[in-house]
């Protein structure tokens, strides 16, 4: 089988997360790039609160240029070929890291921001956020563009090849990522 490496972008409670566990029960092997800041913070001796590794994650793309976490993912993957799903691109470098990936996509991953919010608090992924309006304000943080090294959702979610609209039920979803990889439901 040819290899096959879908990259998911989108914002904070988007279904990024539900669309990884979909294709991974297709059989798709899963990495996360935050899964390579968590790593990093594990052998700093760091927690893996959003705000820490966030903060990680700039800190490692200002020292390793902007690209490190996608290019420890494609170490990673490396001539193992088969099917990927990964998640959690951030930054438009990181996307052309996996870009030299043979049969490397992106889909960007949307839903609309009352869903998103309702979602992260559900999940507990909000510290300190109570409301919509907070939860906005954070969202706005995560895409200011304070610099290269920081993320840069918005670029990512610009440089996708397929957009899924994570507005209904996760059977909704899970059929149109089936319509995607050419599955049956």
């Amino acid at each position: 089988m040819a290899a096959r490496i879908i990259g998911l972008t989108g914002q904070n409670g988007s279904g990024k997360g539900t669309v990884a566990e979909i294709l991974k029960g297709l059989g798709y092997s899963y990495v996360s790039l935050s899964d390579m800041i968590r790593e990093e913070a594990t052998r700093r001796g760091e927690g893996h609160d959003r705000q820490t590794l966030t903060a990680l994650g700039n800190e490692l793309r200002a020292a390793h240029g902007h690209g490190v976490l996608g290019n420890r993912v494609v170490g990673r993957i490396g001539a193992a070929g088969g099917t990927w799903a990964v998640d959690s691109i951030r930054h438009p470098a990181e996307v052309d890291a996996l870009r030299t990936l043979e049969g490397f996509t992106l889909w960007r991953i949307t839903a609309p921001i009352e869903t998103r919010f309702a979602r992260a608090i559900a999940r507990g992924r909000v510290e300190g956020v109570r409301t919509l309006e907070e939860f906005q304000r954070e969202n706005g943080k995560e895409n200011a563009k304070a610099g290269d090294a920081v993320q840069h959702i918005e670029d990512c979610e610009q440089l996708a090849d397929t957009t899924v609209e994570n507005d209904g039920t996760i059977e909704e979803l899970r059929s149109k990522v089936l319509a995607l990889v050419g599955r049956d439901a």
